[in-house]
């Protein structure tokens, strides 16, 4: 038997993603690979050396960040595809190696374009921001100053190429490998007397059922399923955590989290206030579960109650009419972004039904 049935499914809503290419054999793909590696090594001999040894000014800088967009925008077509696809549907071999294609050829990509960055890096203060500064460059202040940021981080050319190659076979495999084992796993629960079959949505989505024994069999079910891989994820988490922690090592960054502050913008300090000021006022959450015990009747709250509704009434919405309070929100927030989800809509762009094998979050 299949698991929770019809509106929770949102049978046959899945994307429709032929806008950028018509299968993994599509021949378009295939050249547009290659294409963004010819046009990675074509910028490569047009720029090389050029940012910090020659005198490019704000307009010829311009037209260098421009051609880089194009190399990126070509790769990122494809392998945003790829990575749709295989999110998906996991088990499909041909999404799986067409991912793993993309990967290495934006690894490829990558290292033939990363020079402009290193060179911009390299630039005198004085150089670099009258260059910033200047009207040409004001659309890629933003980036260029982000460049800027990362530059006593950064290494050489040589170490950069090798880090892109080995988070191929490293990091990057192991995040590919535990999203496909995952995806793969189902659940045999006994719901109202008979035996179904659940994907991980659905099992996760009894935690909201009100019965407090099933969302306690389901949690423990659930929980039980990735206790039996507890050796697989272990060694998956500790050597992904132990590749951020030599890297960061390798850059000199002074914590984990310190890259991310730079990506934000944000002074650590700020989250380090916000972080002190939430651990301050646990005793809010404390009192908010132990409020919802009561109202749940039960002595206290456990991990399969959090997100369980406080009353018996269930509420099923359609699809159908969960898009339009969407679109219906968004229309009172801002016509123009209304707009664009719409397009999402129309031109099925969503992938909404509950099926086994597709990414968490997909």
């Amino acid at each position: 038997m299949t698991g929770i049935q019809s509106p929770l499914k949102a049978a046959g809503i899945r994307w429709d993603i032929s806008d950028l290419y018509a299968g993994a054999d599509d021949s378009r793909l295939a050249a547009d690979l290659e294409r963004a590696l010819q046009n990675a090594n074509a910028f490569h001999q047009r720029y090389y050396g050029k940012i910090v040894g020659g005198d490019l000014d704000a307009a010829a800088l311009h037209q260098a960040i421009i051609e880089l967009e194009e190399v990126y925008a070509v790769i990122m077509r494809a392998e945003t595809y790829a990575f749709l696809a295989f999110s998906a549907d996991t088990a499909a071999d041909a999404f799986t190696a067409l991912y793993g294609k993309c990967q290495e050829v934006m690894a490829r990509v990558q290292n033939a374009v990363l020079f402009f960055e290193l060179e911009l890096q390299q630039l005198t203060f004085e150089k670099f921001d009258a260059l910033a500064s200047s009207s040409a460059l004001e659309s890629y202040r933003h980036y260029l100053t982000g460049v800027r940021l990362f530059q006593p981080y950064t290494l050489s050319e040589k170490e950069e190429q090798v880090i892109n190659k080995k988070d191929l076979s490293g990091k990057n495999a192991f995040i590919n490998f535990f999203t496909e084992y995952t995806a793969s796993f189902t659940w045999q629960l006994e719901i109202e007397g008979e035996l179904k079959t659940l994907t991980a949505e659905e099992i996760r989505h009894l935690l909201r059922h009100p019965d407090p024994n099933l969302r306690e069999t389901a949690k423990r079910a659930y929980d039980g399923r990735y206790g039996e891989n507890a050796i697989i994820f272990c060694n998956v988490f500790n050597a992904i955590v132990k590749d951020h922690a030599l890297e960061m090592e390798m850059r000199g960054y002074g914590s984990p989290i310190a890259p991310a502050h730079l990506r934000n913008r944000i002074a650590p300090e700020i989250i380090a206030t916000m972080m002190q000021i939430t651990s301050s006022h646990n005793h809010l959450a404390q009192e908010y579960y132990s409020l919802k015990a009561r109202l749940l009747k039960l002595p206290k709250t456990r991990g399969c109650d959090l997100v369980a509704p406080v009353t018996s009434k269930r509420e099923t919405v359609p699809f159908a009419e969960g898009q339009r309070l969407i679109l219906a929100a968004f229309e009172d927030f801002s016509p123009e972004i209304a707009g664009f989800a719409r397009e999402m809509f129309d031109k099925k762009w969503i992938d909404a039904e509950v099926r086994a094998h597709k990414r968490g979050g997909a």
